[in-house]
């Protein structure tokens, strides 16, 4: 896990990445948005020492978008 946050700022095929301030944003590529939400479920309950991810509802079932603030 130690290069976690490394591997979520490089981006991904499920999402994106802005860059805002000091930390980052990420959001779900189109037709990836169930995979996206899967996957801050795990980053959001799994405890680390990196980041804090802040995950934004898109209203139904799952994220729009996620805040990463690095440590």
């Amino acid at each position: 896990m130690k290069n976690l946050l490394a591997d979520i700022r490089a981006g991904s095929p499920i999402f994106s990445v802005e860059t805002v301030g000091d930390g980052f944003v990420i959001i779900p590529k189109p037709g990836q948005e169930a995979a996206f939400a899967k996957m801050i479920d795990e980053l959001s309950f799994q405890s680390n020492d990196e980041f804090a991810i802040f995950p934004i509802t898109d209203g139904k079932v799952g994220y729009s978008r996620a805040t990463v603030m690095p440590f």
